[in-house]
C-alpha cells in the first residue's frame, strides 16, 4: 500500500522539508561566546595588596573587619566576591537594560510591559553561569548568547568587565566604612588613653596634697628619713609626709607644671592614626580574576542547526505521509464493506 502511495508520501514530505527549510534559515540565530576564570595572581591586583600590605604593616592585624589582610587568602577573597556577583540578578538587570542590544530589540515595541518582558527573557536565558563543582568542575565560567558571534564576545567583554568594577566599587566602600571605624576606634582609645593619665596625675596630686597638709600640721618641712625608716610596715602613701612640705611642694608643682607621661600604646595609637590618614585610595583599574579562556569570537552558531532540522523534516515528512496513506487506506476498506 505504501509503495502504491509513494507519489502522496514523497510530496507530504517535501512540504514538510520546505517548512523545516523555510524555519532552518529564517529563524533568529543564537550564537554564544564563552569566557572561564581563576583567581588573579598578586601581581594582577598590585594597587589593592600594596594597599592592604600598608594596611596590616599599619595595623598589626591579619585582618581588618571581614577583609583579609593576609597575602596567601587576599586573592581568593576577591576572586569570591567576583564569583558572587556573576549570580546577581540586579547587575544582569543594570547590564542588559543599558545596552545598545537590548535597545535595539525593542525599538519596535510600543508596550512597556512587553519590553519588560524582552528584558526578563535577556536576564534568564542569556547569561549562563556555570559555578565551581569539586567533582566535574574546577573553574567557573560564564556565557553569553545573541544573535550575532561578535556582538556575542563584544557583549561578554563588557559584561566582565562591568563585574569587574561591581566589585572594585563594593571593595572600596566596604574599606572606606571599615577604615571610617578603625579610625573612630582609635581616636577613642586615645582620648580614653589621655583621660586615664590626666586621672593618674589629678589623683597623684590629690595623694601628695594630703601628704602635704599632715605635714603641715606635724611641722615638718625637711625630709625626716629616720622617721621613715622607723615605719617600714606603713605603705608609701601614708609614708609621703614624712618628706616634709619643701618635697611634696616640689613634687606637686612637678606634676601641675610638666606634661602628662602618657604609656607607650598612646603613641602606637597616634602612629597608627597619622599613617592610616596618610593611605592613598587604591586604583581599581585592576582585575579580579584572571582569564583561562578569554570571551571568544564563536565559529559555530547554536542554533538552528539547519542540517538537522532539515533531516528532521525528512523523517517527519516520511511519517507523516506514511500514516496519512495508512489512515486513508483503511477509511476507504470501511467505506467499501
Amino acid at each position: 500500500t505504501l509503495w502504491k502511495q509513494k507519489a502522496k508520501i514523497a510530496l507530504i514530505t517535501a512540504a514538510t522539508t520546505l517548512a523545516a527549510g523555510i524555519y532552518a534559515f529564517t529563524a533568529e540565530e543564537v550564537w554564544t561566546s564563552k569566557a572561564v576564570f581563576d583567581a588573579p595572581k598578586l601581581e594582577e591586583i598590585g594597587s589593592y595588596y600594596e594597599f592592604t600590605q600598608q594596611l596590616r604593616r599599619t595595623l598589626q592585624k591579619p585582618t581588618i573587619g571581614a577583609i583579609t589582610l593576609i597575602p596567601d587568602q587576599i586573592t581568593k577573597e576577591v576572586f569570591t566576591e567576583f564569583q558572587k556577583q556573576t549570580n546577581s540578578i540586579d547587575l544582569r538587570r543594570e547590564f542588559w537594560s543599558q545596552s545598545d542590544y537590548y535597545h535595539n530589540l525593542v525599538k519596535d515595541i510600543k508596550s512597556e510591559k512587553d519590553k519588560e518582558k524582552k528584558l526578563d527573557d535577556l536576564i534568564e536565558k542569556n547569561i549562563t553561569v556555570v559555578p565551581i563543582d569539586e567533582q566535574k568542575v574546577k573553574f567557573p565560567s560564564v556565557s553569553l548568547s545573541v544573535n550575532d558571534a561578535t556582538t556575542a564576545k563584544e557583549l561578554l567583554i563588557q559584561y566582565v568587565d562591568k563585574l569587574n568594577a561591581k566589585v572594585w566599587k563594593s571593595k572600596s566602600a566596604e574599606l572606606k566604612t571599615i577604615l571610617k571605624e578603625e579610625v573612630a576606634e582609635l581616636e577613642n582609645e586615645k582620648k580614653l588613653l589621655e583621660f586615664r593619665a590626666e586621672t593618674d596625675r589629678k589623683n597623684a596630686i590629690e595623694v601628695i596634697g594630703k601628704a602635704k597638709n599632715v605635714a603641715e600640721k606635724a611641722n615638718l618641712k625637711e625630709l625626716n628619713l629616720t622617721a621613715m625608716q622607723g615605719n617600714s610596715n606603713v605603705n608609701s602613701g601614708d609614708m609621703l609626709f614624712f618628706l616634709g612640705t619643701k618635697a611634696l611642694d616640689a613634687q606637686i608643682d612637678n606634676l601641675i607644671n610638666k606634661p602628662v607621661t602618657m604609656p607607650v600604646r598612646y603613641y602606637e595609637v597616634e602612629r597608627m592614626l597619622t599613617e592610616l590618614k596618610k593611605l592613598p585610595e587604591f586604583k581599581v583599574d585592576i582585575k579580579n580574576y584572571r582569564y583561562l579562556q578569554a570571551p571568544n569570537e564563536p565559529l559555530t552558531k547554536d542554533k538552528p542547526k539547519r542540517a538537522l532540522i532539515l533531516v528532521l523534516g525528512v523523517i517527519l515528512g516520511v511519517v507523516l505521509g506514511c500514516i496519512s496513506v495508512l489512515i486513508i487506506q483503511r477509511l476507504q476498506n470501511i467505506d467499501m464493506k
